[in-house]
């Protein structure tokens, strides 16, 4: 399964249920969890941040007591834990640069956050990750803000007080990359022997309907379904396959919620559906929508375009310049 996590820790409600969540899977895979901090430097304010006089053993200090208070209340026992502090100019790229030097299975963050991770339901910080990490992400909400979105549901839920899967949801439209959430999905319900939910959604404008037979759309859906299974070994797991007609991300946090599901599995974009940028549309809206932890995988042409944008060259230009302060 997983034998490596890194979780983005600042201290935050957000931060502290990723380190839940994150807990609940290390048990279940027996891995390591890497909980970092970022602490930005007093070069990144000019001066003008409160810890701008601090020396780097001072705030690496800070960053440690953060860890602490993001850790304190969350069960870690027989857990391998190991903390780690950056002090840096950019939250994005020491946590990519992280992830490249520790090369997690892994990154668990939580959607918003305080400070410098601080911004929507979708915190700046994590949707950034979302789109130019290379790993898979997993972002989860706390109470609050499941609360906050509930308001627009029948009810609401919460799965960080479960210690096992029940229940994985996993959104295909047949590209790779949802052939590569079902891969994912698979780690956890085999390790696991919890249920995988194979949804696909044919989009449906409202002028189609009454004009296209409602039976064609779910007989494209049933083909979808087959074409992410094709050649994939789900063996003694129990999948339910499931078609629907709509709106792609309201049905697919919809039945996440009719289904009481522990985890949705995305990919980043794809070939019809979930087509847009490095992080689709449809999975964007998800991450921001569902009450559930969203885990968003990437396939191997998803990874190279990012290679290709220098996403790696990031690490260089920010070792370079931490060598400089």
């Amino acid at each position: 399964m997983y034998k490596k996590l890194l979780v983005a820790a600042d201290g935050s409600d957000g931060s502290k249920a990723a380190l839940d969540e994150a807990a609940k899977l290390a048990r279940i895979g027996e891995s390591e969890i890497v909980l970092l901090n970022v602490i930005l430097s007093p070069e990144a304010y000019r001066g003008y941040y409160p810890h701008s006089k601090a020396t780097r053993e001072q705030l690496v200090e800070i960053g440690q007591n953060v860890i602490d208070g993001t850790a304190d209340g969350v069960d870690l026992t027989d857990i391998k834990l190991t903390r780690k502090v950056h002090v840096g100019g950019s939250p994005v790229l020491e946590i990519l640069d992280e992830a490249g030097q520790s090369d997690p299975d892994l990154i668990v963050m939580g959607s918003n956050g305080l400070g410098g991770f601080a911004h929507t339901l979708l915190g700046s910080v994590s949707l950034k990750v979302l789109k130019t990490a290379l790993h898979p992400v997993l972002i989860v909400k706390d109470h609050k803000t499941i609360d906050k979105l509930s308001a627009n549901y029948d009810k609401a839920y919460y799965t960080h007080t479960k210690k096992t899967y029940d229940k994985i949801l996993v959104g295909t439209d047949g590209s790779e990359g949802s052939r590569e959430a079902v891969a994912e999905a698979l780690k956890i319900a085999k390790r696991n022997h919890c249920e995988i939910i194979l949804l696909s959604v044919v989009p449906r404008p409202p002028e189609y309907y009454g004009i296209i037979d409602e039976a064609k759309f779910l007989e494209a859906g049933q083909e979808i379904i087959d074409m992410t299974l094709k050649g994939i070994d789900t063996g003694e797991i129990k999948l339910t396959k499931k078609v629907k007609s709509g709106s792609p991300a309201m049905e697919i946090v919809s039945e996440a919620n009719e289904q009481e599901a522990d985890m949705i599995i995305m990919g980043s974009n794809g070939i019809g559906i979930f087509v847009g940028t490095v992080l689709g549309s449809v999975s964007e809206m998800v991450l921001k929508t569902a009450l559930c932890p969203v885990l968003i995988v990437k396939d191997a042409d998803t990874k190279s375009k990012l290679r290709a944008n220098s996403i790696e060259g990031y690490y260089e230009k920010l070792k370079e310049k931490q060598a400089k302060l």
